[in-house]
């Protein structure tokens, strides 16, 4: 059975940053740290698999982690990333790691993973030996990059990146741009129990005597509800933290399927709750409710 997560409690704030790359002057590494998405922090400079682009966080303590991410970048689907979490924050190497994202092959992992079914891919498809998206359909969603950690509490982080990167108008980008960064705790969500995902057009139509038809390009937006038919009281409890912690303008990270991290390229993401949190009270120890969140956009 899959499981979903949730977290609220963003620790990159928090972190003295570094990287091995130089920053555009109007779009500083320490912009991943705020929203809005659209104030990114910018690389002059693109990595390479022998000298990739990394970025480096130590924490004033040690916090519980089983999460982090990456917001709104413009890495492309051939880009590759690793993250690695520390115990020190004085020596990041093998002796201190905590985590670390390549397998036993030592390959970094793909911006996008393997989202196509393989018996669905059609010959001459730009998407064929990868599995991924194809072009115009990841043009779609912002690119973000999502990790689930085995719970532990590191001292430091560091992200690797390399590989190629996209402007606005498609074309070739020359530095990475991350809008936001996430490393934190969370709260895993079993599936079995609903979540809706819901993209609702904003175009403005207009229609005229006679039968004609203006329609007005909007921006849409994705939400999502996500079902608690019945919650035991840590998940209660936890739930209802969290709306006290968030309200309605801090951000909160929502995946539908950790073991799936393909889908949550399309259905998760950076969130903001856009309703009242109520529990309905079952019995003593269990509750039902519906959590309703909206995508945070650029």
């Amino acid at each position: 059975m899959g499981y979903g997560y949730l977290a609220d409690r963003n620790r990159v704030p928090t972190a003295t940053l570094t990287s091995s790359a130089a920053y555009q002057a109007n779009a500083p590494l320490d912009n991943v740290k705020t929203l809005p998405l659209v104030a990114a922090a910018v690389t002059t400079t693109l990595g390479t698999a022998g000298g990739p682009v990394t970025i480096t966080g130590a924490f004033p303590e040690r916090y519980p982690c089983t999460y982090g991410g990456l917001f709104d970048t413009n890495l492309r689907q051939a880009a590759r990333w690793r993250l690695e979490l520390f115990s020190s924050a004085v020596t990041l190497d093998a002796t201190t790691r905590l985590f670390d994202t390549r397998g036993a092959d030592g390959a970094d992992r793909a911006v996008i993973p393997s989202l196509t079914d393989w018996r669905d891919l059609r010959w001459g498809d730009p998407n064929l030996f990868r599995g991924d998206l194809p072009p115009e359909d990841f043009a779609l969603y912002p690119t973000h990059v999502h990790c689930i950690v085995p719970v532990c509490r590191p001292a430091a982080f560091r992200w690797t990146l390399y590989g190629p990167a996209y402007e606005a108008d498609n074309s070739e980008a020359t530095g990475y741009s991350i809008g936001h960064m996430w490393l934190s705790d969370g709260v895993p969500l079993a599936r079995h129990m609903d979540s809706e995902d819901v993209y609702t057009p904003t175009d403005e139509i207009t229609r005229f005597p006679g039968g004609g038809v203006s329609v007005e390009p909007g921006t849409g937006y994705r939400s999502v509800t996500i079902q608690r038919a019945v919650a035991a009281r840590g998940l209660r409890d936890a739930l209802f933290d969290m709306a006290r912690r968030v309200d309605w303008s801090r951000p909160v990270v929502w995946l539908p399927d950790v073991d799936s991290l393909g889908d949550c390229f399309r259905y998760g993401g950076l969130f903001q709750k856009r309703e009242p949190h109520a529990n309905r009270w079952i019995a003593p120890k269990l509750t039902a409710g519906a959590i309703h969140l909206e995508e945070i956009t650029v």
